[in-house]
């Protein structure tokens, strides 16, 4: 499978990346098509309470001033 996309003001990613995903790791991998040696491993995790009970709701925030996925 690929993944690609494009910020929010519509640039395209430096790259599309390759995914991977391994169960008995709880890991996704990433690895970029472009030749740039870009990997990124993301873990499956619990979300500690302490984050939950912090998280700041975005709602209303203008995304020109920086850029999102």
């Amino acid at each position: 499978m690929y993944f690609s996309g494009n910020y929010s003001d519509n640039t395209p990613w430096g790259s599309s990346y390759t995914v991977t995903a391994d169960e008995s790791s709880n890991t996704i991998t990433l690895t970029s098509t472009a030749d740039t040696g870009d990997v990124c491993v993301y873990t499956r995790a619990t979300i500690p309470e302490s984050v939950k009970n912090d998280a700041v709701s975005m709602q209303g925030v203008r995304s020109d001033f920086f850029r999102l996925l």
